[in-house]
């Protein structure tokens, strides 16, 4: 099993309207080669900064492309 885990947010403090998430996803080994070998085929068209894919920059159809 691989998990892979990621942060959004602040995590500076809390104050009105401060809002910080943290997920985690977990692929069972047998899956994790396809799934990477599907994700790398439309990786390189979705929005990055600094070479990482931002979630925040996807719209819904990219969304979906990731979930699906």
């Amino acid at each position: 099993m691989h998990v892979f885990i990621d942060e959004s947010g602040s995590f500076t403090g809390f104050h009105a309207g401060s809002i910080s998430v943290v997920g985690a996803l977990a692929i069972p080994d047998v899956k994790l080669d396809s799934l990477v070998k599907k994700y790398a085929k439309f990786r390189a068209r979705l929005p990055q900064e600094n070479g990482e894919v931002k979630g925040r920059l996807l719209n819904e159809k990219q969304i979906d492309k990731v979930v699906m």
